[in-house]
This record gives C-alpha cells, structure tokens and sequence, in this order.
C-alpha cells in the first residue's frame, strides 16, 4: 500500500469527523499500512493543518465541559481518543474558566429534575438515585455533598 492511498483513506476519515492523531496511526495500522507510511501520513496532514490534537482536546473540552460531564469523565473520553493527558487538561482549563464544577452538577441536577418538585420534592430513594446519578459522571463526593445542601 501506498503514501497516496493512505493520505486518501486519512483525509475520508476526517471528513466524517475529527480523529486524534493516535486514532489516525491505529486505524492505518489496522488497513496494513506500514509504519513508515503511517508516520509520513501523519506528518503530512499535520502540516497541512489537517491533524492537530491541541485544537482537537479544545474543541472536545469545549463540547463536554460546559454540559454535565465531570472533568474524570472528559478526561477518560479524551484518554480513549488518543489524546494526551497535558493535552486535555490544559484544553479543560481553558474551557472550565467558562463553567466551572459547581455549575455543572447544578446543570445535571436541573436536567435530572426537570418537571418535579425539585430537590425538596425527592424521597430518599429518588434522591439516592440522583445521588448515584452524579457519582457516575464521575463528580467527586465532596462536591455533590455540597451541591445537594444548597
């Protein structure tokens, strides 16, 4: 296989969507390019401007941060999509100066509630499996302790 057919095959899979460029080298590698390909792809695209995992972990960061993910959570899905943890954690800062942990768990707690009482309006078994709810997103006990006390 040739540098033209996997520059080709690279530049069809980030019409679909943006990959990291450890997520680019695997999906090569399991097409049968060679590594050298792969690594001259690579470069390639990232001198075209095309590959650029900082501008990706910004724009990741940005889409999930603002939401009700937790920072573990954002993290985590960065993690699985190749890009590096310094990467990610300074796309996080960047994007959490908008919205910061409180505001997102109060964020989750709203979207949960929609349509109820609110918080008072829960028994112990519905606030339990709120409770559980934002332990899952990954949000730290502490700061869920604090966010349902208000």
């Amino acid at each position: 296989m040739d540098e033209s057919k996997a520059f080709a095959s690279s530049l069809a899979s980030l019409v679909r969507r943006s990959h990291s460029h450890d997520e680019l080298a695997k999906k090569l590698a399991r097409k049968g390019f060679s590594p050298t390909i792969i690594a001259t792809t690579l470069e390639r695209l990232a001198s075209l401007g095309y590959l650029n995992d900082e501008e990706l972990a910004v724009r990741f960061a940005a889409l999930k941060a603002p939401s009700w993910s937790s920072r573990r959570i954002v993290q985590s899905l960065a993690r699985q999509k190749g890009i590096a943890p310094h990467t990610v954690a300074l796309a996080l800062l960047q994007a959490r100066n908008e919205v910061g942990e409180e505001e997102a768990i109060a964020n989750f707690i709203a979207k949960k509630l929609r349509g109820t009482g609110g918080l008072a309006s829960l028994n112990d078994n519905e606030y339990r499996k709120l409770f559980a709810s934002l332990l899952r997103q990954g949000f730290a006990v502490d700061a869920i302790k604090e966010a349902l006390r208000r």
